[in-house]
Formats: C-alpha cells, sequence, structure tokens
C-alpha cells in the first residue's frame, strides 16, 4: 500500500508540474504574438494556447481516484 501511496503522489505531483509547464510554455507564445496585452488577457489566452494547459490535470484526477479507492478498502478492512 505505501509504493502504491508513493506512486499515487509522484503521479500528482508531475500532473501539478505538467499543467505549469503548459501554462507557461502558453504565457511566453502569447507574449510573443501580443507583446502590448496585459498580464490577465495573456493568462486567460495561454489557457486556450496550443499546448493543452489543463490536459495533465487528468493526472492529478486519476491519483485522486487511486486515493480514494485506498480509503475505500481501508474502510472495508
Amino acid at each position: 500500500m505505501s509504493f502504491f501511496k508513493l506512486v499515487l503522489i509522484v503521479t500528482a505531483l508531475s500532473g501539478f508540474y505538467g499543467v505549469f509547464l503548459h501554462l507557461r510554455a502558453n504565457y511566453e507564445f502569447e507574449q510573443e504574438m501580443k507583446p502590448t496585452a496585459n498580464g490577465w488577457d495573456l493568462f486567460l489566452e495561454s489557457l486556450s494556447g496550443a499546448l493543452p494547459t489543463l490536459a495533465p490535470g487528468s493526472m492529478v484526477v486519476l491519483a485522486l481516484l487511486g486515493y480514494s479507492y485506498l480509503i475505500f478498502l481501508k474502510q472495508k478492512q
């Protein structure tokens, strides 16, 4: 069980890191395309950029699903 928890933690952290990397890359791209835009507009545009910003978030959801399964197994015992 502890190995599975470690795998879930690594999966969740890599998901958060992936969201950060995708968001940063899209933000930099939008900065080059629209140099006069302000920060909030760039942020909103970077959410729908070339790289799917929220796609790595599915790894976080998968980790939460696995953790909820661990809780379910623990309650079943």
